[in-house]
């Protein structure tokens, strides 16, 4: 990667982070009647819930669990039922894989975007794998659309559409997957801890609710590492 193209990357990557966090909510987008553009990017952001529910189906069936199936809601939340060991440890990973998959993921890909000419090919093997979770996993109506809209909309962009558009499309999966854990921790872990979050689970399960908290800060610290170490690796 020469210069040139690398300064174009960071400046793409730089406004696709400036746009995530302006639209991900219309909390401040409302006061200037703008909260409509918050829905340009609710099907991406469905797409990353859609990342975080089945890395805790994977991290359950790596340590000899099984998936029940996965739901996605419409209000940008999901869960993934699934059979798993009571011993704590194994719990705890499984809690865990759903923030630091997504990042993992997006780290991924957006590796595989920037590092590699494959764009085509990788949208179409994603939208693929949603089609086949959607047939193993899941079941309910709105989780069953979005899953299918979406597996078919990456495996027709990946045939038909240009190698610049699957390039941008890959690289913003990435950006906002990376951007999950710090756009969804603060709100959802930390400010307000409830009882359904990941971190709150965790918590409860070894008698100590109150570490709700520092295990959400502790998501955040390495998910700044993961994005840190991607982007080393990328740009070098």
């Amino acid at each position: 990667m020469n210069q040139a193209e690398k300064q174009k990357t960071i400046t793409t990557i730089a406004i696709m982070l400036a746009i995530t966090f302006l639209i991900w909510d219309n909390r401040i987008l409302a006061p200037l009647h703008l909260g409509f553009l918050s829905f340009i990017i609710y099907p991406i952001k469905l797409f990353v819930v859609f990342l975080h529910e089945i890395s805790h189906g994977l991290a359950a069936i790596v340590t000899g669990g099984t998936i029940s199936h996965i739901e996605i809601s419409p209000l940008i939340g999901g869960v993934c039922y699934h059979t798993s060991s009571s011993f704590w440890p194994i719990r705890t990973f499984i809690a865990s894989a759903g923030y630091l998959g997504s990042i993992l993921w997006g780290c991924l890909l957006l590796f595989l975007a920037i590092r590699t000419k494959y764009n085509k090919t990788i949208n179409i093997v994603i939208g693929s794998i949603m089609l086949i979770v959607l047939v193993l996993w899941m079941r309910d109506l709105f989780t069953v659309i979005f899953t299918g809209l979406f597996g078919i909309f990456m495996i027709f962009s990946g045939r038909k559409l240009s190698e610049e558009f699957n390039d941008l499309i890959l690289k913003y999966i990435g950006v906002v997957s990376c951007l999950y854990a710090f756009l969804d921790i603060p709100e959802d872990l930390i400010f307000r801890t409830v009882s359904s979050s990941d971190s709150y689970a965790i918590a409860s399960s070894v008698g100590m609710p109150f570490l709700s908290v520092p295990i959400g800060i502790l998501w955040l610290v390495l998910s700044a590492l993961c994005l840190y170490q991607t982007y080393k690796i990328t740009m070098k």
